[in-house]
């Protein structure tokens, strides 16, 4: 007796609740089904990536540096976290940009990605100063730097080994030394 009253319960719960249990289940599917739409469209997009930074390449090696060159720049500016960073590094490894502001540049938009994870970020930061260590920047060398060496970034300590040897390859131990003390704090 007491399970057909119980029984009664939930089919007249049913019934009453019919258009808000359809409802839910039309949103949880159409959920879903959004969720895979934008899932394939995502890899679609990254495999098009992949396979215009894996053609420029090409095209750098046979000789048709502009166009693999511009394929590059063009894979920065589309932000994918994994290849924008990999196109910056094979366009400053290989010299296809002589224009430091212009590299520059590229490693801040690269750095903005907002799917780079931040101690990722660090790295690309610490990659940054290293090129602008080259250059007679100090000030965007030192900015770029201590970003990294202001944080708990577990990139610090390289960090302030870049800037103690920065200074003392420009000869400036006072400043090494500085930079130095703060590995001691560590």
């Amino acid at each position: 007796m007491e399970n057909e009253i119980k029984d009664n319960l939930v089919i007249n719960y049913l019934r009453n609740n019919l258009k808000l249990i359809i409802s839910l289940i039309a949103i949880f599917i159409t959920a879903i089904s959004i969720f895979f739409f934008i899932s394939k469209l995502n890899y679609d997009k990254s495999i098009k990536i992949s396979e215009d930074y894996n053609s420029a390449k090409l095209l750098i090696k046979k000789g048709k540096k502009t166009e693999g060159f511009n394929t590059l720049n063009n894979i920065i500016d589309k932000k994918n976290k994994l290849y924008s960073p990999l196109s910056l590094f094979f366009i400053i490894e290989n010299n296809l940009e002589n224009d430091e502001a212009k590299i520059i540049q590229q490693f801040d938009k690269i750095i903005t990605i907002r799917s780079i994870k931040k101690e990722d970020k660090n790295l690309l930061r610490i990659k940054k100063a290293l090129f602008l260590s080259s250059g007679k920047n100090e000030k965007d060398f030192l900015e770029t730097i201590n970003t990294v060496i202001n944080s708990k970034s577990i990139w610090r300590n390289d960090a302030i080994n870049i800037a103690v040897n920065y200074y003392l390859y420009k000869g400036e131990k006072i400043k090494a030394e500085e930079y130095n003390k703060l590995l001691d704090k560590n």
